[in-house]
């Protein structure tokens, strides 16, 4: 059963300006900030910039379960922060991850709009990286290492509840470099 490591942007939560680079569909790496680029992105923006709030996130993770359980999937673990989501799930069948991927994004953003936590319209930025795990000790990484690096939510299988990670505590980068290197 191959198990994947998915990775949501929140819409607009990494400018092309940002201190440690930014991405572009099509180009592979790490670009450099590009204030030109970023002024153009905002003039062609469908919608204000998205952050997750605690609840938000609470709710992402409860949805994410609850899918979980009804699509026959196993979600091994999710992270939360006020950018992103990082979800490692795995399931049997045929379904690409693409499918997946296309389930879990759009029964957030439904639930979300539905429970008046965030505003209807976009949620996440198009795409989304679906990185298959390697092995066991590459999962276990993520689970006991990655994710909770995380400022924001975190839930892993075993844990009756999400815990909140805050800046008491050692926190991810928000270098991209660092964060590829760690997903690795």
């Amino acid at each position: 059963m191959p198990v994947f490591h998915f990775t949501l942007h929140a819409y607009r939560s990494w400018p092309a300006d940002h201190p440690d680079g930014y991405c572009r569909r099509g180009i592979k790496g790490v670009l450099p900030a590009d204030p030109v680029v970023a002024r153009q992105w905002d003039r062609h923006a469908r919608a204000l910039p998205v952050a997750f709030d605690r609840l938000c996130a609470l709710r992402i993770i409860e949805v994410a379960r609850r899918l979980a359980l009804e699509r026959q999937w196993r979600l091994h673990g999710i992270a939360v922060t006020a950018q992103h989501i990082h979800a490692v799930l795995s399931w049997r069948g045929r379904e690409p991850p693409e499918t997946v991927k296309q389930y879990l994004k759009g029964r957030t953003s439904r639930e979300l709009s539905a429970a008046g936590l965030h505003h209807p319209g976009k949620k996440f930025s198009r795409g989304a990286l679906a990185v298959q795990v390697r092995d066991q000790a590459h999962l276990r990484r993520l689970l006991e290492e990655y994710l909770p690096g995380h400022c924001g939510e975190f839930w892993r299988e075993g844990m009756a509840e999400s815990v909140t990670i805050t800046k008491s505590t050692p926190c991810r980068g928000s270098s991209q470099r660092q964060h590829r290197a760690l997903a690795r």
